[in-house]
């Protein structure tokens, strides 16, 4: 297939004159309102502004379509793949020129377009393949680390006073109960196959922009953006509820947000796990919320299976660190933060 035989490619050169200058797409057109999408990349990059740069992306998928160009289906719709691509073929462009002056220019344009195009596909493997957890094909640890600090980044952008539900984020830590009785008593084949059946619900019952991860042994995190406290907490609920309906087996699930005063992954992964820690030592099979802290930096607890707020206190006990939780009474007058 070539240009020459299709309508849309005629206008190749046209469409694409635009991105053939490296730097050209550094400002936004005075048209283009100042938004930008909440969609997250899979890799990392939770944001991708409503500028030029996006509408070259799209300009260059309409033209590897014109071409005749094969996309592989899986990064078809791949924000992070498409801006791969862009980078490519500027450089790919410059590069075919120098070394073959004299070709036309729409011949060296479908084949910087192709070299992108392949390139591009290539990286994205390795770079999936390095971010993947090998058992469960959830992302991993490194995955989860990257996103969060890019979220953290964003949000500390946004004042407080100014934000809106889209620019809320939470976070679920989810750890199976028990599971260390799983690999003793039915072998470690079983537990293997019960954390492959828990990312297959946590996965189902999450939305195209969520991202599921493995932290580490059975423990997963959920990271949520442009949801309030409040929906999160019926969100793990309903996951909790699911997971002991369809598993036979309960979790202890950890509720956090990230927040504009957030300047590190660990002070997130800190809450969550507050949460974690409180709903097992409560009785396990519950979802706690990490809602505040006291004046002297306690953490203040929330148990959504009895709406009862507990403050952790760490004590030392024969050498070793122990948590015990105070209920705060109903009527409490003790002042906290809506947001940790």
């Amino acid at each position: 297939m070539s240009a020459e035989t299709l309508p849309e490619a005629k206008r190749l050169s046209a469409t694409m004159a635009h991105i053939e200058v490296p730097g050209a797409f550094a400002t936004r057109p005075p048209e283009s309102p100042p938004h930008t999408y909440n969609l997250p990349s899979k890799l990392g990059d939770p944001a991708i502004p409503y500028d030029t740069t996006a509408i070259r992306m799209r300009t260059i998928q309409t033209s590897a379509d014109a071409l005749g160009i094969p996309v592989r289906e899986e990064y078809a719709g791949d924000e992070q793949y498409w801006r791969e691509v862009s980078l490519g073929l500027t450089h790919n462009i410059i590069s075919l020129r120098h070394h073959f002056p004299d070709a036309p220019k729409q011949q060296l344009q479908r084949a910087a377009l192709d070299l992108a195009v392949r390139n591009s596909e290539q990286l994205m493997r390795v770079e999936q393949e390095g971010a993947t957890d090998k058992l469960t094909g959830t992302w991993n640890r490194g995955a989860l680390d990257n996103y969060l600090k890019n979220l953290i980044k964003n949000s500390s952008k946004v004042p407080h006073d100014r934000r809106r539900e889209a620019d809320d984020i939470s976070v679920l830590f989810v750890d199976i109960d028990h599971f260390k009785r799983i690999n003793d008593e039915k072998g470690h084949a079983e537990g293997d196959k019960k954390l492959q059946e828990l990312v297959q619900i946590l996965s189902a019952q999450t939305r195209p922009t969520d991202m599921v991860g493995r932290y580490g042994g059975e423990e997963f995190v959920v990271v949520v953006p442009q949801m309030t406290p409040e929906k999160a907490i019926e969100k793990s609920e309903a996951l909790r509820e699911r997971i002991q309906r369809e598993m036979g087996l309960t979790v202890s699930i950890g509720i956090t947000s990230i927040n504009e005063d957030d300047t590190d992954i660990d002070a997130v992964y800190a809450r969550a796990d507050a949460g974690v820690y409180a709903a097992k030592d409560r009785g396990r099979n519950r979802s706690v919320a990490h809602v505040g802290f006291t004046p002297d930096r306690k953490s203040i607890l929330t148990d959504l299976s009895n709406g009862i707020r507990y403050v952790e206190y760490r004590i030392e006990e024969g050498g070793t660190e122990k948590r015990k939780y105070i209920e705060l009474a109903p009527d409490s007058k003790l002042l906290f933060a809506a947001r940790p």
